[in-house]
């Protein structure tokens, strides 16, 4: 009489596919989180955007753009907060593009020396009436990182000190050179207007220096 052989089921096998799955799993979470590669002569472009959209999808589409650097609206978050935006600064920080933060006094809800000193930032621009006072107080908690007080394109400038200016987009395009530190307010222009206010930009840059201009998405008094 023919006895069948026996079949013997392994278990080894999805066990050791588990293991092969969290060993890789462990060094990719060990690895560092691949930089964001930006253009060359792109130093002195960001864009002012909202903690809503921030994350490091948008620092990769910014920096694909032919921007260098990107600036939070923080005039309205809180400090208390769990936040994404928050996680995602730290991941963004790491992949080494530079985040800096935008505080309007007239609407921070937190104190801009908080935001400052708990906030992973490159630096940070202070608008409002008080920015100049505000800018000298939150350099005491800022690590040597720089904090920009912002003016209006009309507006006293400061006796000492590097500054940043608001203007619109007339204003820019009519200017040659003199405005220091351009911060476009932009969260009504459409995208040929943007092209036009980034080519005069480059038009105005000189020496080989990096064209400078900070375009506001966010509406800005």
């Amino acid at each position: 009489m023919l006895v069948a052989p026996l079949k013997f089921r392994s278990n080894t096998a999805p066990l050791v596919g588990g293991l092969v799955i969290l060993v890789l799993a462990a060094i990719a979470m060990a690895l560092p989180p691949a930089p964001i590669t930006t253009q060359g002569g792109t130093g002195g472009l960001g864009t002012i955007e909202s903690t809503g959209l921030f994350g490091s999808g948008l620092a990769e589409l910014n920096a694909a753009a032919g921007y260098g650097y990107l600036t939070l609206d923080l005039s309205a978050v809180n400090l208390s907060k769990n936040s994404f935006w928050r996680e995602e600064l730290d991941v963004v920080a790491q992949r080494r593009f530079s985040v800096w933060g935008w505080i309007d006094t007239t609407r921070a809800k937190e104190q801009p020396e908080d935001l400052i000193s708990s906030l992973n930032l490159a630096g940070a621009y202070v608008y409002g009436p008080d920015a100049v006072a505000v800018a000298e107080a939150c350099r005491s908690v800022s690590r040597g990182r720089p904090i920009i007080p912002v003016v209006g394109a009309n507006a006293a400038r400061p006796s000492e000190g590097s500054y940043a200016t608001l203007v619109d987009l007339d204003t820019w395009l009519d200017s040659e050179g003199e405005i220091s530190d351009p911060i476009l307010i932009a969260d009504q222009l459409d995208a040929s207007q943007i092209v036009s206010a980034l080519e005069h930009a480059r038009e105005l840059a000189k020496d080989g220096a990096d064209p400078k201009l900070l375009i506001a998405r966010v509406p800005v008094k």
